[in-house]
């Protein structure tokens, strides 16, 4: 297993980890991502700003997000709560799984990986959000030891996540 960041030639494959993401969502009855977003200008600009990263097994790109390392303006508002720490901070969007690595660890393994390249830039916290439907993200971010803080406007309405980031 090896992440690496995402580039121009990833963008057709990108597009298709973020639709079969989409359609596991409607199928589970949440409505993220039915809208069009991510769309493809949304990926173009992970890749030109350097956010976006590719998991991949083998040779087979079985994941992709984008980690965001310079802060995210929907954020500086939260409501119903408040962050843990105004530390610097890495977030975590557009996290999709391929059908074939679904239930496998992927999405376990690019938080983590997010989180140690936070680290490597000493930031301290790792901010997260999700719909309130998603009730999988929700369970993996309490395994991985992220606490709900509030909710934020991303997208929609969102449940908002921190975990602190111990050197």
């Amino acid at each position: 297993m090896t992440i690496r960041p995402a580039n121009t030639t990833d963008i057709e494959t990108i597009l298709t980890l973020i639709e079969q993401g989409r359609r596991r969502l409607r199928r589970c009855g949440v409505d993220q991502w039915q809208n069009g977003y991510p769309s493809l200008e949304a990926i173009e600009r992970d890749i030109r700003l350097g956010y976006g990263r590719i998991l991949c097994e083998g040779h087979v790109a079985a994941a992709y997000a984008a980690f965001v390392f310079d802060g995210e303006p929907a954020y500086e508002r939260i409501e119903e709560g408040g962050w843990l720490s105004d530390t610097p901070y890495v977030a975590v969007h557009r996290l999709a799984v391929g059908d074939a690595f679904v239930r496998c660890g992927m999405a376990t393994k690019l938080l983590r990986a997010a989180a140690a390249e936070a680290r490597s830039r000493n930031m301290g916290a790792f901010r997260i959000d999700t719909h309130p439907d998603n009730h999988a993200m929700q369970a993996l971010l309490a395994k991985e030891g992220f606490v709900y803080r509030g909710k934020v406007q991303y997208e929609a309405l969102r449940l908002a996540y921190e975990k602190p980031l111990v050197p």
